[in-house]
């Protein structure tokens, strides 16, 4: 049973003072606060996917420059051995 944000317990009969408006603005502190850190994260997280992002293309540009690389000896193998084929 409560009255006017004073709360009494029917078994003993004493009287717990509650600041109904000051634990509502003291809720909506926290849920603002937690927003903001969640938002924070969210923006930290945000930032380190786009870092990783650019990392895995530089390491794909790296491993195509690579593997484009090998082709090249490869096909310049070829020709090599062919024009030694050739010439005799």
């Amino acid at each position: 049973m409560s009255f006017n944000g004073i709360r009494l317990l029917p078994d003993y009969g004493c009287k717990i003072e509650i600041d109904v408006v000051q634990l509502l603005k003291e809720n909506e502190f926290l849920k603002d606060e937690l927003y903001n850190r969640a938002y924070k994260d969210i923006e930290r997280q945000e930032i380190e996917i786009e870092t990783l992002k650019d990392k895995c293309v530089d390491l794909m540009l790296e491993n195509a420059d690579y593997v484009w690389e090998e082709m090249a000896r490869e096909t310049a193998k070829k020709r090599a051995n062919t024009r030694k084929w050739k010439s005799k």
